[in-house]
């Protein structure tokens, strides 16, 4: 159900949905199973240094294989000493996109 309420699907059920989780030093890292995007799987990061530490999502993924994959290559980009300058939100959920159509797309420099 994606949509504007397709995150009520996933309510209560995260361990069933979970592909990975990372949660260390302040650094979250979960992929999981999502209803409410563009495509099935999705990676959310959170860390001191980007967005004040609130989730962003990172990537979207159209097989379980693919988002193990890219869990594991977040993870890794989050905990090494090269820290990307910058990370873009790409969340397709509706209400990101309403928010987006008023303050355009949602890039986070590193602070």
């Amino acid at each position: 159900m994606e949509g504007l309420f397709g995150y009520l699907d996933m309510a209560y059920n995260h361990e069933e949905r979970c592909v990975g989780t990372y949660d260390k030093d302040g650094v979250f890292v979960d992929t999981s199973l999502v209803t409410d995007a563009h495509k099935p799987y999705e990676t959310g990061i959170e860390h001191p240094l980007y967005n004040d530490g609130v989730m962003i999502i990172v990537e979207y993924y159209d097989t379980k294989e693919d988002a193990a994959e890219g869990h594991e290559r977040w993870v890794k980009l989050l905990t090494s000493k090269e820290l990307p300058s910058q990370i873009v939100d790409v969340s397709s959920c509706m209400a990101m996109n309403l928010i987006r159509g008023l303050d355009g797309e949602q890039v986070y420099e590193r602070q």
